[in-house]
């Protein structure tokens, strides 16, 4: 009966990694008794679905400070711990996509600080502020963009410098 029936379901909840489900669940085998000795193979379904719930209740958990954060290597390592305990939630699709953002930007970042040109730096600058993007690479952008005219000639006259492009020092 009712028992039967919620064992059936800690066990989809358990393998679609269900954390509302889990829950709500958990609360039904505890008012039922399903943790006593009496029932031993329900007592065991219990156990294994405290467990996934753990799992599934810590990743959500390091995955949102992670994005809090937006902490690029933490939220990799959670991504990838996720995908290993195949756990995919709204939250896992959130981090994957603010990870994705995150590695655009530094690209973007890394770029405009090496060519140090007005349209790439305001880019760079727009896309690490649209993910509250915080690093010194960040720093060094909102630096350049700061600078008076000359001084920024300067900059990029020492980029310009820098990189294979004789043209634009003559310029």
């Amino acid at each position: 009966g009712e028992i039967s029936k919620v064992c059936a379901g800690l066990e989809v909840a358990s393998t679609q990694r269900d954390e509302e489900q889990l829950e709500l669940l958990l609360q039904q085998a505890e008012v039922l008794g399903m943790t006593s000795p009496d029932y031993v193979d329900e007592g065991e379904i219990v156990s294994i679905a405290q467990e996934v719930l753990g799992y599934v209740q810590e990743t959500r958990r390091e995955l949102e400070e992670a994005a809090a954060a937006v902490n690029e290597q933490a939220l990799a390592h959670w991504i990838s711990y996720a995908e290993q305990l195949a756990y995919s939630s709204a939250v896992t699709l959130r981090c994957i996509d603010l990870l994705e953002r995150i590695v655009a930007a530094n690209a973007l970042l890394e770029q405009a600080v090496k060519v140090v040109e007005l349209s790439d730096l305001n880019a760079a600058n727009d896309a690490a502020d649209a993910i509250n993007l915080r690093t010194e690479l960040v720093d060094k952008v909102k630096e350049l963009l700061a600078l008076d005219e000359t001084k920024f000639l300067q900059a990029q006259l020492r980029a310009a410098n820098l990189l294979p492009d004789r043209q634009r020092v003559l310029q």
